[in-house]
């Protein structure tokens, strides 16, 4: 929602720039206008220009496991010791047998520095050894433990959340709850992965659709995909209805041949169900943006389906990672679809639109990718963080660990995600 008089006027002349460049062609559209009118909406001085917007790292190790004589069945990567009673995030995992040498690609926080290889062998024990991003290598000649039960319960996958705004191309409010999605995956088996999608919050009066490109994958290496639940997120949507992704089905070919995992077409519908009045419209509610239900906001449970991605060729799946998905809404401006990516590389990507509109860097995004699964995203009408002038505001302003001074320099605050201000989150 847009709160301001400002903004309102704001948008609306700037959507008349917009609606000048899609009607008459890209040399009618007033590129300086656009961004005098979007920087005048930005919620921080000088947004670093050498942004890429990622809080993560994609690494590579070598397990060496030619030191063990266990039954060894299966390595993982954790981001802490579980041995010692630590609670754990699984990062990546795969098969390995004694004697064996593998390279295993995974994705973590930047902050993250130190990491454990954890080989589960024929009885279930683990052994586990450490490494470090100054020495990405591991070969068990000296494990941490060796053979020892653990407590599975203190240990779970790595997520991800990602947080859109519903305004592209024009400025946002960023709060960033206008849809909220959370990522998590395991490998269920040798040519399977299973992708956990979370639909946490919908904020936006507006309909936004939403899928997942399988990055580095065709459409023509999955054999299959399913839910395990056997629905779907949009269940019974009217097919007459759908106009941003076409297809029903949750497997769709991209533009160039990509794998790509349709979600749902009505974010509203989604978390909310079948909700219509008499007239049979749909009724575009708040969810899960306010902390009790009153007015137009309602608290509901978030929804989960597990996608069970099947391989023509299991080798595939081994350089997997939460890394390697492409989230993305769409939204309506203009009576034009538009993909927002939640990773900022791939900002002007056509996936499944034909649509895009490119802007200098020098401005906040329009979606967020964070490595966190518990991450607090603003209530409704909170601004995620607010730099300007020396001063800090927002959901996440504790100095040094704020928002505002990361997208003010990338190299800073690389942990803001975890100084929420607590009741300004949801």
């Amino acid at each position: 929602m847009k709160s301001t008089f400002k903004f309102i006027i704001g948008t609306l002349v700037l959507g008349l720039v917009l609606t000048t460049f899609s009607c008459r062609g890209d040399d009618m559209f007033d590129e300086e206008e656009y961004n005098n009118l979007m920087e005048r909406e930005q919620t921080v001085d000088s947004v670093d220009q050498g942004h890429t917007w990622k809080l993560t790292t994609e690494y590579t190790v070598g397990i060496n496991a030619q030191a063990l004589n266990i039954g060894a069945k299966k390595v993982q990567i954790w981001d802490a010791n579980a041995a010692e009673g630590e609670s754990t995030t699984i990062l990546a995992e795969q098969s390995i047998a004694d004697g064996e040498q593998k390279f295993f690609v995974f994705s973590a926080p930047s902050i993250q520095t130190n990491f454990y290889a954890a080989i589960i062998d024929k009885d279930g024990k683990y052994t586990v050894a450490d490494f470090s991003t100054h020495n990405m290598e591991t070969n068990f000649s000296n494990p941490l433990a060796k053979q020892v039960d653990i407590n599975t319960k203190l240990v779970g996958y790595q997520t991800c959340t990602c947080c859109f705004e519903d305004a592209f191309p024009t400025a946002g409010d960023y709060d960033y709850n206008d849809l909220v999605l959370r990522f998590a995956y395991d490998r269920p088996a040798d040519n399977k992965l299973r992708l956990y999608v979370t639909l946490a919050a919908v904020g936006s009066d507006a309909q936004m659709a939403a899928a997942v490109r399988l990055l580095d994958y065709n459409y023509d290496d999955i054999e299959s995909v399913t839910t395990e639940e056997d629905v779907i997120f949009d269940q019974n949507y009217p097919s007459e209805w759908r106009y941003m992704i076409d297809s029903s089905d949750l497997l769709v070919r991209g533009n160039h041949g990509e794998a790509v995992l349709r979600l749902f077409e009505d974010a509203h519908w989604s978390i909310a169900g079948d909700q219509r009045n008499n007239m049979g419209v749909l009724q575009r509610r708040h969810y899960n943006v306010s902390k009790t239900s009153s007015g137009n906001s309602y608290i509901v449970s978030p929804r989960t389906l597990s996608y069970v991605i099947t391989f023509k060729d299991a080798s595939r799946i081994d350089q997997f990672t939460l890394g390697r998905i492409d989230p993305f809404a769409i939204v309506d401006y203009n009576s034009a679809c538009y993909e927002v990516h939640a990773s900022y590389e791939y900002r002007a990507t056509e996936v499944l639109q034909h649509n895009t509109y490119t802007t200098k860097t020098n401005l906040l995004p329009w979606a967020l990718m964070i490595p966190s699964g518990g991450f607090r995203y603003p209530l409704e009408g909170i601004r995620l963080g607010y730099f300007k002038n020396g001063d800090l505001f927002g959901a996440y302003l504790i100095e040094n660990h704020s928002f505002g001074e990361w997208a003010a320099n990338h190299t800073k605050a690389l942990d803001w995600y975890n100084y929420p201000t607590v009741n300004m989150v949801y």
